[in-house]
């Protein structure tokens, strides 16, 4: 029997892809997970949030499964996960610079971590 194995690189995008996925629908169902963000940055919906999240891995697991000839379509994916912390960083970064605070500081710190080790990922795992 011929079994078909999943490239490192598609696996490590579905295992980031279920995770965002229910860090999504969490946000989706939180009171207020803006709370330590600046006004301006906290009027952006928080819905636009969740679903953010949610589509970035979707996307990212779709593209596990895709035809082992699309190398695009790992980058798609990858850029998926990409997009969501890169909101939050960028989020943080604003109130940080406009209000600042410790909690600001720490998510801003969680956000910048997920960017680097998203990207670091994509490029490191390209032969995978």
């Amino acid at each position: 029997m011929n079994r078909r194995r999943l490239p490192h690189r598609r696996v490590i995008l579905g295992l980031l892809g279920v995770p965002f996925i229910f860090l999504g629908a969490a946000i989706l169902t939180q009171e207020d997970p803006t709370q330590y963000l600046s006004p301006t940055v906290a009027a952006i919906a928080n819905r636009l949030f969740g679903w953010l999240w949610i589509i970035a891995g979707f996307f990212a697991i779709v593209a596990m499964f895709a035809s082992e000839t699309r190398r695009v379509i790992e980058e798609v994916g990858y850029g998926f996960l990409f997009l969501p912390p890169f909101v939050w960083m960028s989020a943080y970064l604003i109130t940080l610079i406009d209000v600042g605070g410790f909690f600001v500081f720490i998510g801003f710190l969680i956000a910048t971590t997920m960017v680097v080790l998203i990207l670091y990922l994509a490029r490191y795992m390209r032969n995978g």
